[in-house]
């Protein structure tokens, strides 16, 4: 007899206990979790750890199909994966849409796991439930969620962060290549549906698990990540709508000021009734967006090779230089960096944004070429920092006031200009909220809550410019047994008052204080930078001490390292080696591989 009709057949008082039973089922859960999977394609999840959060209770399974059909038992959760939307989510994906299974797979902004399970609602009188005249019946709702939307790093960071290590002591990692090569420990066997399933389900695999430790390794990142989710409050801030580090920062921001909240209410407020309102705001926020552009990231074109486009080794004493919270330091001193409101005026202020048409202009020898437009612009200087520049451009005051400092032959055919107010009330909320976690990062009680002083000061300038930002959801299919992801709609997201043009000064004042202190050591002493850094050669300490304020304090310069040998092969990839050429710190754009030695950092390259 199933459960529906023992659920048809049950007494009154049966049904009551039952409903307890169900109302404890139905509680929301929230779990920590990870898969372990081989390394070589077709990749397959051998391991996966499972950890309530508040309660700390552990799960080990060795398959993807008995992790899934685990949530039977919890059909009301959210489980958080760390960097579940590039790897573990497809897993899911892969496995729901390969077999004939009954589960569904809601896709999109969200993910969720979603099947009708064949029990019928009661109540507590000992009722069934109806509706139309059908029964009620439970639906297994599980949203999946990535732990990286809100705390970055890895999890071995953030482990450190709230005082746990990762791994096995000394091991990071499993031996998952052991686990490859060896056939003993895989076995086929057929699921519910007639499929083959590749599974470990040996008795000396699952002795092994612990034998190994790899039970201890797997569950330790799962435990690392479940403590994590408690200490940074990860739950919380998404049962209040708040799902990334920026949302967070900018609602700290806002309930600790509340002049500017109570003023962005009045405007949500009225816009509600007035449409023409709300799409004249949009219509101010999307011109002032052409000038929003975020940090500079650069390879000094001097140090390629001009016959092969490669990049030189430089063989230099030099110093890796980067700013103490450079973006903290400058909307916490709106004296010194104003900010605008979002509506224009119709009078001069010292504050604007102005919006050239077919603008051409040459940089100064030995200067930082500065001007760039943005990436989704038509031109030739959307993708890089060009020392000519030719094309449409919108700039702020600090970036227009660099243009004529830097260029020379400046030429254009119109050019427009909006002026703005400072916004006070803006500058206020901002500044309150710097100071509260600076003071917190400098003075921290745990390493936990410096890390997220560090995610408060870095992330709440961003959000002010998220207005109309891209967005795109996926379709997930079977083809032949194969998961194919494809692109199902684009979208935009983001707030309405967002304030874009406060968001463009933030950001262009940035550009603008590393382009001055680039051109003061001389660009051709510069063989990268990257928004908030600076790798400077053929200077000693002492005289490059003498052209730029290096020191601990907010906002100035600080020496992150010494090198004797240098490579930036472009924009945010770099590498700096002592003189045996022993890498001491890279930066590889998309990739986390790490090199040992500066000879094999070269483009499409690796070590053996």
């Amino acid at each position: 007899m199933n459960l529906v009709q023992w659920q048809m057949n049950a007494s009154k008082d049966e049904l009551k206990e039952h409903y307890i039973k169900q109302q404890e089922r139905l509680q929301h859960h929230y779990f920590a979790a990870d898969f372990e999977c081989t390394t070589q394609p077709p990749c397959i999840v051998y391991m996966a750890t499972l950890q309530e959060v508040h309660t700390g209770q552990q799960w080990q399974f060795t398959n993807i199909r008995d992790f899934i059909d685990f949530f039977i038992d919890y059909p009301n959760s959210t489980v958080y994966f760390h960097n579940g939307s590039n790897h573990d989510f497809e897993f899911i994906i892969n496995y729901i849409l390969s077999n004939e299974t009954p589960y569904r797979i809601k896709t999109g902004k969200n993910f969720a796991v979603r099947r009708i399970l064949p029990e019928i609602k009661c109540t507590k009188t000992g009722k069934l439930k109806q509706s139309k005249n059908k029964y009620q019946l439970i639906e297994m709702d599980i949203t999946l969620r990535d732990s990286r939307d809100v705390v970055g790093g890895s999890i071995k960071s953030l482990g450190e962060s709230i005082g746990l290590q990762k791994g096995m002591g000394k091991v990071d990692t499993p031996l998952v290549e052991y686990i490859d090569d060896n056939d003993e420990y895989w076995v086929e066997q057929l699921d519910g549906t007639g499929h083959h399933l590749r599974i470990h389900d040996k008795p000396f695999f699952r002795h092994d698990i612990y034998e190994l430790g790899y039970w201890d390794y797997a569950i330790q990142d799962t435990h690392i990540l479940a403590e994590v989710l408690k200490a940074y409050d990860v739950i919380e801030h998404a049962n209040n709508g708040q799902y990334t580090q920026a949302s967070i920062a900018y609602s700290e921001m806002l309930d600790n000021h509340k002049p500017y909240k109570d003023l962005l209410y009045q405007q949500n407020k009225f816009a509600k009734d007035n449409h023409k309102y709300r799409e004249y705001a949009k219509a101010l926020n999307r011109r002032a967006k052409r000038a929003f552009k975020g940090g500079a990231a650069w390879a000094n074109d001097m140090f390629i090779d001009k016959d092969t486009r490669k990049a030189k080794l430089i063989k230099s004493h030099g110093f890796h230089i980067d700013y103490t919270s450079m973006y903290s330091s400058i909307y916490m001193n709106p004296e010194l960096y104003p900010l605008p409101t979002r509506e224009p005026v119709d009078y001069q202020t010292n504050l604007y944004i102005i919006h050239y048409t077919n603008l051409s202009a040459e940089c100064k020898p030995n200067k930082f070429p500065l001007l760039k437009q943005r990436t989704d612009q038509i031109g030739q200087n959307n993708s890089h920092y060009l020392n000519h520049f030719n094309g449409n451009i919108s700039l702020t005051t600090p970036e227009n006031e660099y243009l004529f400092e830097n260029y020379t032959n400046i030429t254009y055919d119109k050019v427009e200009v909006e002026y703005y107010e400072e916004h006070h009330h803006l500058e206020q909320a901002l500044k309150k909220h710097g100071e509260k976690w600076y003071a917190v990062k400098q003075n921290p009680e745990s390493a936990a809550q410096k890390a997220y002083a560090k995610l408060m000061l870095n992330t709440c300038y961003g959000y002010l410019g998220f207005f109309e930002s891209p967005i795109s959801t996926y379709e997930y299919k079977s083809v032949n047994g194969v998961t194919v992801k494809e692109k199902a709609k684009d979208g935009i997201t983001g707030i309405d008052f967002a304030e874009v043009p406060a968001a463009s000064f933030i950001t262009a004042y940035g550009r603008c204080k590393l382009a001055n202190d680039i051109n003061k050591v001389g660009a051709e002493n510069v063989v990268c930078c990257d928004t908030d850094s600076l790798f400077v050669i053929n200077y000693d300490f002492e005289e490059l001490s003498k052209l730029l304020t290096i020191s601990n304090e907010l906002g100035d310069l600080k020496l992150e390292h010494e090198f004797e040998q240098i490579k930036a092969l472009k924009a945010k990839t770099w590498c700096i080696a002592d003189e045996n050429g022993n890498v001491i710190a890279q930066a590889t754009a998309g990739s986390n591989y790490k090199f040992k030695h500066i000879s094999s950092f070269n483009e499409g390259e690796g070590e053996e």
